[in-house]
């Protein structure tokens, strides 16, 4: 199934609140705007359009969920998501969920999320901006706390309670700076202000959960420096190229 909302005629378009958005009124994904069920994970979409991504084993939940937040703009440039073009109906199951955000000053930010068995691929798109301010776009994504560890414990306390889970990331200073790191989860985690991909195994099973972008045009960046256990807290930057229309600029999280 594919969802569109209206996006070519935005003065005709009513515009809703984000939060208030419709709900599936029964099934598994009852309560939420949509759901997505594969093998390797499930997707659930709240009204407010965040997601929690949760790996599956055998059918069943394996481990605590993975969660995304929507799409907004870096509050330092004065910049406020406000309202979005009223979307389709909930949905069970879609390969295509596509949502048009209006801010308070008429920028308009196109975000496309793709979906199939084990892969979730985000795009934006920027239109009706002034040359002279182009926004910068945040996206946050929580890797979930995997264990309960004292906070002073001893360090093989911590090895001991997370064995077997392991974190890898590529990251640096800039682009020409990068390279890869890996920790074990009872390791504090600092992706050096700029990462272009981060991986995880261990606390889902034998599934491996790996966030990565999708060009140079973006990048994360740790909202934190803490273990890994203790759930890492990611913000993906991107800013559209002021030559020509933004496109493929996010990422992509794959559950394997």
């Amino acid at each position: 199934m594919l969802l569109c909302a209206a996006f070519h005629v935005w003065g005709a378009t009513p515009l809703v609140d984000i939060g208030d958005i419709p709900t599936l009124s029964d099934g598994p994904g009852k309560g939420q705007y949509a759901i997505f069920q594969g093998k390797a994970f499930e997707v659930l979409m709240t009204t407010n359009l965040g997601l929690f991504i949760h790996p599956l084993e055998g059918g069943k939940r394996v481990g605590p969920p993975i969660a995304i937040a929507n799409c907004n703009a870096n509050p330092s440039e004065k910049l406020r998501i406000v309202s979005i073009v009223k979307p389709p109906p909930p949905s069970v199951n879609p390969a295509k969920l596509a949502f048009a955000f209006v801010s308070d000053s008429g920028i308009h930010v196109l975000q496309t999320w793709k979906l199939r068995d084990g892969s979730l691929l985000v795009d934006n798109e920027v239109n009706n901006y002034p040359p002279e301010r182009i926004p910068q776009l945040l996206i946050a994504v929580r890797f979930p706390a995997t264990h309960t560890v004292p906070a002073h414990a001893p360090q093989s306390e911590r090895i001991k309670a997370t064995a077997g889970c392991a974190v890898r990331w590529r990251g640096g200073k800039g682009d020409d700076s990068l390279k890869v790191y890996t920790a074990p989860y009872a390791n504090r985690v600092d992706l050096l202000g700029y990462c272009d991909w981060i991986e995880h195994k261990g606390p889902w099973g034998n599934r491996k959960v790996t966030l990565r972008r999708t060009n140079t045009r973006g990048y994360f960046q740790n909202l934190d420096v803490r273990f890994a256990h203790e759930g890492l807290g990611l913000m993906f930057i991107s800013r559209p190229d002021a030559r020509r229309k933004l496109e493929g600029q996010g990422f992509e999280l794959k559950v394997e």
